[in-house]
């Protein structure tokens, strides 16, 4: 018994690799997998380079068919998934057909199970059970392989059950239709002729599986298993690689309702149960665009014809279909068959304002933006006022401190200085107005300043005005893979890579440290080269100072470090995978503490300086004079000068201590994983870091006792290094950038 696997391919390498993967192992004997290609399709070209994704389908091709038995097939004069899938279903030879995403991947050998049950039940359709994931596969695979274990015959036979065409319905309409999972028998499909609608781009599943249902007979047989079978995958980047649900069009109202009615079209008179689920799930369609958002004066979701359309649909439903929504919903359905468009909207703006209280009646940043846009957006923008926020307001420090103070020493009263700082408690030189985040006054210096310096992204909801100027400084030159070089985003919002284009097409200029990091900003940010300036990170102006020693002496004394003791400084940064939740993070100390201490106690102390997401946890590990707590140290930059070693792993710290040229210790104790699963980095950690990678305490514990020899095995390593990463910096980037940028000179 043989399988056709169909898989409709656009764009997208990393998921067609994962896709291609989980079908060399899913030990399948007779089977072809029918690729076509639509080369065609083209969603937006000013961020993809089709002709190099031309180029690349064809290379990868060339890579598997040694592993699979591809047979591959371009669209010519057509495009879309549904054009794709039937080209696949006319070139399929095997019993079964099996549509399979390109962006999607095969759990295991869940396909060969499917397999197996529609051997056993002579079956004309099987369906498994989809798991929605926003992981690349190796990650995803990590996470379920407990409960996708090996299975028995007896137990991949059990795990299947023939149910009711109208059981099967209510399943597949709880959520969007789609055919995939399906192992269908293509001889069914050829008698009754079934074909995907090519005309409709975002729904051609719908009225397809729409008429499998309608089609079956008492004599067909459709098993459901309960196997996990198929990993459903979201897409994490909406820019670059938007699913077909993420592309926005302003006709899919109008496809849906076509769809709709195609698939009221194979529904037969005596099928009454079938034709009440479809009308649900059509009106809960209609719900969920009008619900989702608040809708503006003039917005109405859709045309006048397509709302009379709708109404008409409606109108021709059962009463029965509309008992299970709420007061409100059932409201908002009787003014759609009513044909009343204008006060479909008001019910559901009213709706939306009791649940999410938006403008005045909602939070503080919701009645801000709505004093902003009355009020604040009507006050001239002030040509003198400079604006600074450094870590969200969590510090005084960074790029920010540096180009703040040598504009106070070159330029003092010449400008209005606004600082944002959660704590206001922390000293700040000069006499700048001092702000607290995500407040009135914070949105109303935000529309007014003319100069917006920060280090991080600014809020999402910010809406810069067009006189202002916005300078991006970032905060590191950057080793792990960043935003959309990233595959998957662990920590972050589901939404990371979408909001974070949208906040970066408002920064006028980006800052750089050195040609690398302009090269990587620029894929990794989507961003325009024009407009990074490569003038160096003003926070290392500080290590190229004539009073350094001064400045070590006063930051150990500010800490209580003895004077005579040497400080390694232990810069970690957090991990991907350690939080509890959204911006809830874990931390754990991979270093053992109390060896360290025995070893080394006597000449030296152990400074942490953890990741500022996490700088809460470490007071617990201090107190016992070989402990000292660098969390809270307002600016990084003084603590490297304080130090005698830098130990680190995966932190941007390295490349600005670099500067100092002294040693430096990778403690990378979980490298493989942090590689492969998490990030991904830029660079050749095993042969362009400027210091050894250690993976177990005593390895670390021996570096340090053997330091010299270190700074000698490594030393032309550590200057190739320098000349790529440290060259600009020389101690006056901030004046570049004050001149340059603020002076316009």
């Amino acid at each position: 018994m043989g399988v056709s696997i169909i898989v409709p391919y656009h764009r997208g390498e990393h998921f067609f690799r994962d896709c291609l993967d989980s079908i060399v192992e899913s030990k399948l004997e007779d089977y072809e997998v029918i690729i076509v290609y639509d080369k065609n399709a083209v969603y937006d070209a000013s961020v993809i380079d089709n002709q190099r994704e031309n180029k690349r389908y064809g290379q990868i091709i060339e890579e598997y068919k040694s592993l699979l038995p591809i047979y591959n097939y371009v669209l010519i004069d057509k495009t879309g998934v549904a054009a794709a899938r039937n080209l696949g279903i006319s070139k399929a030879s095997k019993e079964y057909v099996y549509f399979l995403d390109s962006d999607d991947y095969v759990i295991h050998d869940g396909l060969h199970k499917m397999l197996q049950i529609a051997d056993e039940n002579v079956a004309t359709i099987v369906s498994g059970v989809m798991l929605p994931t926003w992981f690349k596969r190796y990650t995803f695979l990590k996470s379920v392989e407990q409960t996708t274990s090996e299975d028995s015959k007896e137990n991949i036979v059990e795990s299947a059950k023939r149910y009711d065409v109208c059981d099967i319905a209510s399943q597949l309409f709880q959520e969007e239709v789609s055919v995939l999972n399906l192992l269908i028998k293509r001889s069914w499909l050829q008698e009754r002729e079934l074909q995907f609608d090519e005309a409709n781009q975002f729904y051609s599943d719908f009225p397809f599986v729409s008429s499998l249902l309608a089609g079956c007979t008492d004599h067909d047989i459709w098993i459901c298993s309960q196997l996990k079978t198929y990993a459903k995958r979201s897409h994490n980047d909406t820019i670059q690689y938007p699913s077909l649900t993420q592309i926005k069009a302003g006709n899919r109202m109008e496809q849906f309702l076509e769809a709709f009615v195609a698939s009221s079209g194979y529904i037969g008179a005596n099928q009454e149960e079938l034709r009440y689920l479809l009308d649900v799930y059509c009106c809960k369609f209609l719900l969920h665009n009008y619900e989702k958002s608040y809708h503006g004066r003039k917005s109405y979701v859709m045309s006048e014809e397509t709302f009379g359309a709708y109404s008409m649909a409606l109108h021709n439903m059962s009463q029965r279909v509309f008992i299970g929504f709420s007061k409100e919903q059932q409201q908002i359905l009787s003014a759609i068959r009513s044909n009343q468009r204008k006060k479909v909207v008001k019910i559901a703006n009213k709706m939306i304002m009791k649940q999410k209280k938006i403008g005045l009646f909602g939070n503080t940043i919701q009645r801000a933006r709505v004093l902003d846009k009355l009020i604040f957006r009507r006050l001239p923008v002030k040509q003198n006022w400079v604006m600074f926020e450094s870590f969200g307001g969590k510090s005084y420090s960074d790029n920010c401190k540096y180009i703040y103070e040598y504009m106070l020493k070159n330029y003092g009263d010449e400008y209005k200085y606004i600082w944002v700082m959660r704590d206001h408690s922390i000293i700040i030189q000069g006499n700048p107005t001092v702000i607290k985040p995500n407040t009135y006054q914070y949105l109303y210096y935000l529309s007014r300043a003319k100069f917006l310096v920060f280090n991080s992204r600014q809020p999402i909801w910010y809406n810069k005005r067009k006189e202002s100027v916005f300078i991006e400084t970032w905060h590191g030159t950057p080793l792990k893979k960043l935003v959309f070089d990233m595959e998957d985003v662990h920590s972050a919002t589901l939404t990371h890579k979408e909001d974070f284009y949208k906040v970066s097409r408002k920064w006028d200029y980006l800052i750089s440290d050195n040609a690398f990091s302009t090269e990587v900003f620029k894929h990794a940010f989507l961003f325009d080269k024009d407009k990074i300036a490569e003038y160096g990170y003003p926070r290392n102006d500080l290590l190229y100072a004539d009073n350094t020693q001064e400045i070590t002496k006063r930051v150990k004394e500010k800490l209580g470090i003895p004077l005579e003791k040497k400080v390694i400084l232990y810069a970690p940064t957090w991990r991907d995978d350690e939080f509890y939740s959204h911006g809830k993070y874990k931390f754990s100390l991979a270093i053992d503490i109390e060896q360290m201490k025995q070893a080394l106690g006597e000449e030296y102390v152990l400074l942490l300086r953890t990741h500022y997401f996490v700088v809460d946890q470490v007071d617990s590990l201090c107190g016992d004079g070989f402990v000292y707590n660098g969390s809270r140290y307002q600016d990084i930059t003084e603590l490297y000068l304080a130090s005698d070693i830098c130990v680190t792993d995966y932190s941007s710290v390295f490349f600005d201590y670099a500067n100092l040229r002294r040693p430096i210790l990778f403690f990378v104790y979980d490298l493989e994983k942090y590689k492969e699963e998490l990030h991904g980095f830029y660079i050749d950690m095993e042969t362009e870091v400027p210091g050894p990678l250690l993976q177990t305490n005593e390895q670390l514990l021996q570096a340090i006792e053997h330091i010299n020899d270190i700074e000698e095995t490594y030393k032309e390593r550590y200057n190739t290094f320098y000349n790529r990463f440290c060259a600009i910096d020389d101690g006056h980037a901030a004046e570049r950038i004050v001149e340059k940028l603020i002076r316009n000179k």
